[in-house]
């Protein structure tokens, strides 16, 4: 069985309902926690940055307080966005954008919306918007770190079922990593709150509604009858653990409506999942994606050189399988004739990339792609081929029209396998 037939088959057959802490109904974020860890993911991106609690304490504090002063007052907004810095930007006109809400920041009006930008390891904060629209939570969650970490709650009378769900993955169960997660997800729930009732938004649109922070978010929003929107940001298919469920006890912690980038995506979420019902999952297209097809390419000189004096092969990297990744990338590097040049971009979620893609600065035809602002849409207009394992870059590149070669190693999603037409797209 894969993975999401274990998922599927535990929650159609497993009383969900003994997932429940005061009222919560919290197996969506233990969920989302055994799939990270089967990723590899658990606690971060690849390649974090290790070290001891302390100093791990202190560099969130400084960070902390540096951003405290940034952040906008909090008063009454019509509009509540609520995204993470690690979500894919772009830059224009020398600004920051990100690529799936701020073409609804420009479509309404600046006075009635605030933007809830939470932290990222290595990213900083990207906002183009003025500072009194942007809320920078990052003091707040020092604080819910700190509190989470010194009044460790424990949850003994919910070890059997987690290690029923564990144990379905040949995993061993973490008490200590769920303790501090459930920990965590009831001060934000308490911070939200609070929040919320000095914001008194009429709507919340968010990007990521898996994220057990979003996830707690909703959950006060709804306790104060404010509905919420997630925004879909990335590839969403029948295996994607987030949003395919077999089962729900409780819609407590999903938002109440999913906007799509089209009626594919809308049909195959009513078609495997019982998230939401009929009419609350809504395609509205993806208008950021459809204005950069029509300007110039928005890329920096050095990459518009390349493309000037080479055809290029696009590579788009998925972190779960990035090893074997980079095996075939040096392989095809050393087949290739001097007319190609190789773009490498690497997944959002990869943190130490000029050191693991080291071996790739011996090659005289890769070029690796570790900026993050670099919006991958900028390439697709000027490529020849795309080529990924499993990504949102491969729906993206048929939309541009690009030729796409799937790379089959060990760990790619099979789910792939039926856009494979022997025409534009294929299987290496």
């Amino acid at each position: 069985m894969t993975d999401v037939e274990k998922f599927q088959h535990f929650e159609s057959t497993y009383d969900l309902k003994k997932f429940t802490i005061d009222g919560l109904w919290y197996y969506p974020v233990v969920k989302m926690a055994v799939y990270f860890e089967l990723a590899g993911r658990k606690g971060g991106g690849v390649g974090v940055r290790s070290g001891s609690a302390a100093g791990k304490i202190w560099r969130q504090f400084l960070w902390s307080l540096k951003w405290r002063f940034k952040s906008a007052a909090l008063h009454p907004v019509k509009y509540l966005f609520a995204d993470n810095a690690l979500t894919r930007r772009q830059t224009s006109n020398g600004s920051f954008e990100n690529i799936y809400i701020s073409a609804l920041q420009k479509a309404f009006a600046k006075d009635g919306q605030l933007l809830i930008e939470y932290p990222a390891p290595d990213f900083g904060h990207y906002a183009a918007v003025e500072k009194e629209h942007v809320y920078f939570p990052d003091w707040e969650i020092f604080k819910i770190f700190l509190k989470a970490r010194i009044k460790k709650k424990k949850w003994p009378d919910q070890a059997a079922c987690l290690k029923d769900l564990y144990q379905r993955f040949g995993l061993s169960y973490d008490a200590a990593f769920i303790n501090d997660r459930l920990n965590k997800m009831f001060v934000f729930i308490k911070f939200f709150r609070r929040f919320l009732q000095k914001v008194r938004p009429q709507i919340i649109l968010l990007i990521d509604g898996y994220d057990y922070k979003q996830m707690a978010l909703i959950y006060a929003a709804k306790e104060l009858g404010i509905p919420t929107v997630e925004l879909q940001h990335g590839m969403i298919d029948e295996a994607h653990i987030a949003y395919m469920y077999a089962q729900v006890a409780d819609r407590s912690l999903f938002a109440d409506y999913l906007f799509t980038f089209g009626q594919y995506f809308s049909d195959l979420i009513k078609q495997h999942s019982v998230v939401w019902p009929e009419r609350r999952v809504i395609p509205v297209g993806f208008p950021y994606m459809e204005a950069v097809k029509e300007r110039p390419p928005q890329l920096p000189e050095r990459l518009l050189d390349f493309c000037r004096r080479f055809q290029i092969i696009y590579v788009t990297s998925q972190w779960t399988v990035r090893d074997k990744l980079k095996d075939f990338i040096l392989q095809l590097s050393a087949k290739v004739d001097d007319a190609y040049m190789i773009f490498y971009k690497i997944h959002p979620g990869e943190k130490d990339a000029q050191k693991f893609y080291e071996s790739f600065g011996q090659a005289k035809n890769i070029a690796l792609i570790t900026d993050k602002t670099i919006n991958s849409m900028e390439i697709m207009k000027v490529a020849a081929v795309h080529s990924t394992v499993y990504s949102t870059s491969y729906f993206e590149s048929v939309f541009f029209e690009l030729p796409n070669i799937f790379i089959e190693v060990p760990g790619y999603s099979k789910t792939i396998e039926k856009f494979v037409d022997g025409e534009t797209t294929f299987l290496a």
